[in-house]
């Protein structure tokens, strides 16, 4: 499983023109979180079950490494090769096209 994860992460940071972190999924001083672009901390997860469950202290905790650098986070889960993209409403608004928002929100 761990090189269906790194390679999940080296496609994902090729997709967003990002980087890997430097010891990604340590828990030592590193850099923190997956992908990194000036904008993103990505946490990747990968599962080959049918659901994957997401706690608020998984998203809590890449929120808070992205914090560290004034990035955004987001969080890509690929659940049996299908990929999925969480990310909290206020951060998914601010980075969105203007032309593609109401403004009634």
């Amino acid at each position: 499983m761990r090189q269906k994860s790194k390679r999940q992460e080296k496609n994902l940071a090729q997709k967003v023109k990002g980087r890997t972190t430097l010891g990604s999924g340590a828990t030592t001083v590193f850099d923190k979180g997956d992908v990194a672009t000036d904008i993103l901390r990505i946490e990747c997860k990968t599962t080959n079950k049918k659901s994957f469950t997401l706690k608020k202290e998984i998203f809590d905790k890449i929120e808070k490494e992205a914090g560290l650098y004034c990035q955004i986070p987001l969080m890509e889960v690929e659940i049996q090769s299908e990929q999925y993209m969480i990310i909290k409403r206020k951060d998914f608004f601010a980075i969105v096209k203007p032309e593609f928002v109401s403004e009634e929100l």
